[in-house]
């Protein structure tokens, strides 16, 4: 089924390049919620 891959050396095109943006989207949204839920969780402490 994929031997022709092993066996040539050259791997299927996946579009790789096109996804690149997803990963930085990712990481600015996971960051964003990191540092929302820091600042939530510091704001409960001081008004304690």
């Amino acid at each position: 089924m994929g031997s022709k891959y092993f066996s040539s050396g050259k791997l299927p095109a996946t579009n790789g390049a096109d996804t690149g943006w997803l990963g930085v989207i990712g990481t600015v949204i996971l960051s964003l919620l990191g540092s929302l839920l820091f600042w939530r969780k510091n704001k409960k402490e001081d008004e304690s």
